[in-house]
């Protein structure tokens, strides 16, 4: 057979109508999903860069109403834009419960907040989800058991209890595993990012830019790669921009990020703030410091690369490598 034949009869065998048609539906489905995951990415994008302007609109309401009364405008006070909204189903249950006093619990706030949740529905949210998943996996879990082993005669109600109560407990933590992930997810994200982040914010301050100025442009620079930095670095720029202190609007940023890279160079210009020291050179110092951290953890983990091998090596690839070596000398003294 020549090698046209070959082809052509290779052609021939891959090429019935249902191969094709099969070809064509998972190329299909492929381009939808494409198609899908970037429309939700780029609204996920969209509603977050409108939740940072919300913020920031509240923020400034809620200060311009406190410097009407006279106030010192030193924290958000949220209860009274959760006045100015609409009571929903949630926010009703959590008053019923005498639940509110938890919703405006400033640990959880900021616990929501590193997991990119600042308004005032998802700390009520969170706290009705608190009450009501644990009674609904108790139920769910008990009626399952019930439902299963009813027919067969086998039902138990301490099992059903025991049963019952696993899942008001799993119901119970599974908010705060949600959050947890959630908040670590971002956190890696924005630590990632953060040394490019620092060098376009040295280079925006060496140029002559105030510190609002060089947050927000970095802000902008960054929506596409690095989208939870970008929304961070808004909303800073927002607090910068009406909070009276900038001292607090930077170590809100601190503490919503919670990485160590982050609290150094909100460190470092609280410092040059307060003494008055050029903020250039102290952030060219931190860059320079954050690129040697970089090549150490690089570094640090090709130094670990051949420990980690090891195991794998031993288990997938040295079998594997006896059977080759080994294996016809086998076949050979078995056919003598």
């Amino acid at each position: 057979m020549s090698g046209y034949d070959w082809v052509h009869a290779l052609i021939s065998d891959i090429s019935p109508p249902t191969f094709v048609a099969g070809m064509l539906a998972a190329l299909s489905i492929f381009a939808f999903y494409s198609f899908i995951y970037g429309e939700k990415s780029r609204k996920h994008f969209k509603r977050r860069m409108a939740d940072v302007k919300e913020n920031r609109a509240q923020l400034r309401a809620s200060l311009t109403s406190r410097s009407d009364k006279g106030e010192q405008p030193s924290k958000i006070n949220s209860s009274n834009i959760r006045a100015m909204r609409e009571k929903g189903l949630m926010d009703r249950a959590v008053e019923k419960l005498n639940l509110a006093e938890k919703a405006n619990d400033s640990d959880l706030k900021l616990r929501l907040a590193r997991a990119g949740l600042r308004r005032d529905s998802d700390v009520v949210r969170f706290v009705f989800l608190r009450i009501a998943l644990p009674l609904l996996f108790a139920l769910a879990a008990a009626g399952l058991y019930a439902l299963l082993l009813a027919k067969s005669g086998g039902f138990k109600p301490v099992l059903a209890v025991c049963f019952g109560l696993v899942g008001g407990i799993f119901g119970f933590l599974q908010p705060s595993m949600r959050i947890d992930g959630i908040a670590a997810k971002r956190k890696k994200e924005i630590i990632q990012h953060w040394p490019d982040a620092l060098d376009l914010l040295t280079i925006c301050v060496e140029s002559g830019m105030s510190i609002e100025q060089a947050f927000n442009k970095v802000a902008e620079e960054m929506e596409d790669g690095a989208v939870t930095l970008a929304e961070e670095l808004k909303f800073t720029t927002a607090e910068l921009s009406y909070l009276g202190d900038r001292r607090r609007a930077l170590e809100n940023l601190a503490l919503r990020t919670d990485a160590p890279a982050v609290k150094a160079v909100v460190s470092a210009l609280v410092q040059a703030d307060k003494y008055g020291t050029p903020v250039a050179s102290a952030l060219r110092v931190i860059s320079a410091e954050g690129r040697f951290d970089r090549l150490a953890a690089a570094e640090a983990k090709a130094a670990a690369l051949p420990a980690k091998l090891t195991v794998p090596m031993m288990v997938f690839f040295l079998p594997v490598l006896f059977i080759v070596i080994l294996g016809p000398s086998i076949l050979q003294v078995m056919d003598l």
